[in-house]
């Protein structure tokens, strides 16, 4: 026959269902703090890793940049190279030129 359902049956059905529940409830906690730190600890590594990628590519950057100037030189002989070109074209330039660069400025 089917056991009776007294109050003492039902008091330890619901002891073994309360104790299941806080088994199950501390499980539960356990899992959510370890994909907390999952989480955390994902997210630190993802940072660094952009960081050190943002790096890369500013220094790439800078390195194209650098590159795609002409190259300096100083101010003195950049002044002396100028006043030179300005003084052998000058007599070579025929008037139609100039009155082009007259125009083109």
């Amino acid at each position: 026959m089917a056991q009776q359902l007294t109050t003492k049956n039902l008091r330890a059905m619901m002891n073994r269902w309360e104790t299941s529940a806080r088994r199950m409830e501390r499980e539960f906690e356990r899992q959510l703090k370890a994909i907390d730190q999952a989480r955390t600890s994902v997210q630190k590594e993802t940072k660094k890793q952009l960081d050190a990628l943002r790096r890369e590519q500013r220094g790439f950057l800078a390195r194209m940049r650098k590159a795609a100037k002409p190259p300096q030189r100083s101010s003195t002989s950049r002044t002396r190279t100028a006043s030179n070109r300005r003084r052998s074209t000058t007599t070579r330039r025929s008037p139609a030129r100039s009155t082009t660069r007259a125009r083109a400025a």
